[in-house]
């Protein structure tokens, strides 16, 4: 779950140090991260989940379950996408979003810390992929 521009900047902001073309970068990214927030805020973009999921979601829920998001994509993604869906608005089903400012996807201490702002031991938390 990730805009378009989320899923270039790391691996660009590490390649490049000049700050001139660093801060080209950062306009074009935030000018294609609010076309795709009215996109989708005016029901031209729609965010794309398995059918399954809002099922899923919703059984995870009657359950007790709480659901948490950890992706590539920014938090504010994350939220367009599933406030976005064919089934509705799936907002309501997460408890909490993190992105990788959370840290690396390939490191451990990042899913303890995760597991840790959601007040829990990293052993009752499934992460899921």
């Amino acid at each position: 779950m990730f805009l378009v521009a989320d899923m270039f900047q790391p691996r660009i902001e590490g390649v490049i140090n000049h700050e001139a073309v660093r801060q080209h970068f950062v306009i074009v990214a935030e000018v294609v991260r609010q076309s795709q927030r009215n996109g989708q805020q005016a029901g031209a973009l729609r965010g794309q989940v398995y059918p399954d999921v809002p099922a899923a979601f919703e059984r995870w829920h009657r359950q007790g379950r709480d659901i948490a998001i950890f992706s590539s994509g920014s938090v504010l993604a994350q939220k367009l996408l599933l406030a976005t869906t064919p089934a509705g608005d799936l907002t309501p089903r997460i408890r909490a979003h993190f992105d990788t400012t959370a840290g690396s996807k390939r490191e451990p201490l990042t899913y303890a810390r995760i597991a840790r702002a959601l007040a829990l031991d990293p052993s009752r938390v499934l992460f899921v992929s």
